[in-house]
């Protein structure tokens, strides 16, 4: 079993509503990750994953954020 967690944060916003359009962008990012991996043989593995992403953009008053879950199974084979 894997896990993994990012997190990344910028702050570019100029905030100059006052003087016209508002340039720059504030956002969050977070990304969750686990997997597990089975191995069938020397050969044959499988892993099966999920990961949940969560983007929150307050510079575009929210229009922008969203969360969103992602399974995924890859199935790898060597050839000898």
């Amino acid at each position: 079993m894997h896990g993994s967690y990012a997190y990344s944060r910028a702050r570019f916003g100029q905030h100059n509503e006052g003087d016209g359009l508002p340039l720059g962008l504030d956002y969050d990012r977070h990304t969750l990750t686990l997997s597990v991996t089975k191995k069938w043989n020397d050969s044959l593995s499988t892993t099966a994953r999920y990961a949940y992403y969560r983007y929150e953009e307050p510079s575009s008053g929210g229009v922008n954020d969203y969360s969103a879950h992602g399974v995924f199974v890859t199935m790898n084979y060597k050839w000898r």
